[in-house]
């Protein structure tokens, strides 16, 4: 039966990963297009708040002041301001309108979190691992991918609707090899040494499989991370389009294999 080995450094790399999963999480978040226009909005309303405000407060000292008889330069002073403030806050409100008349980006979807790694010792510990990885870094790069930008966006939302369902069910489909993996493992532990043999040979075979497939996800992680990278040169979609047709392939073979085994 395969083993993880340098299972510290195994341990320390995931924690690496985690933490930056959570860096680049927060960065995503605040370049969200959703996120910019709320709080453009939220400036916006803030600013019609203010102006509006000061040109009250600039109209009721005017008012004050003009009870006196004939024209002061204190009357004039916040009359001027009065008025610069009632313009501005018009200027405020209609920003605020143009921006309430614009629809909101989507909300991006977060990946939804990795379900909890097996033992330490199980063969399958470190491809779920890697697996996990490359998952949050495919949801990152994809959010760049469709991310508004003059021109277009640098992968169409039918594009990243396809890459993400077929990652997505690639990466469903080897968690479940992984769990059978599991399952057999437990097994392994008390079966009679006759059969231990015969259920080795079956986690190795598991256990292949599930590198294999986290090879093809990682492979169309690298293929989108060229791609962002490329930007508007060069992007190397016909790269990016194979890796995503190999994870639909690898997703309906597997799940052609769990319901004949």
């Amino acid at each position: 039966m395969m083993v993880s080995r340098n299972p510290v450094a195994v341990e320390l790399a995931a924690l690496g990963e985690l933490v930056g999963q959570q860096v680049r999480r927060a960065v995503a978040a605040v370049r969200d297009p959703r996120a910019k226009a709320l709080r453009r909005r939220r400036r916006a309303r803030r600013a019609l708040v203010l102006r509006s405000g000061a040109a009250a407060v600039a109209a009721a000292v005017t008012a004050v002041i003009g009870e006196a008889p004939g024209l002061e330069f204190g009357e004039i002073a916040t009359g001027s301001v009065a008025g610069f403030a009632l313009l501005g806050s018009g200027a405020a409100g209609v920003r605020l309108m143009q921006l309430r008349r614009t629809p909101l980006p989507e909300a991006p979807t977060p990946p939804a979190p990795a379900p909890p790694l097996p033992p330490r010792g199980s063969a399958v510990r470190r491809p779920l691992q890697r697996l996990a990885a490359a998952e949050a870094s495919l949801a990152d790069l994809l959010a760049v991918l469709a991310r508004p930008r003059p021109g277009g966006p640098l992968l169409a939302a039918e594009g990243v609707r396809a890459t993400r369902e077929a990652a997505a069910g690639a990466i469903a489909s080897l968690r479940r090899t992984a769990e059978s993996a599991v399952a057999v493992e437990r097994a392994l532990a008390g079966a009679p040494a006759g059969e231990r043999e015969a259920l080795s040979q079956g986690v190795d075979g598991l256990h292949r499989q599930l590198e294999e497939g986290t090879d093809d996800v990682s492979a169309l992680v690298a293929a989108a991370g060229r791609a962002v990278a490329a930007g508007e040169a060069e992007v190397p979609w016909a790269e990016l389009t194979d890796a995503t047709d190999r994870l639909a392939g690898l997703a309906a073979a597997l799940r052609e294999l769990a319901r004949t085994s």
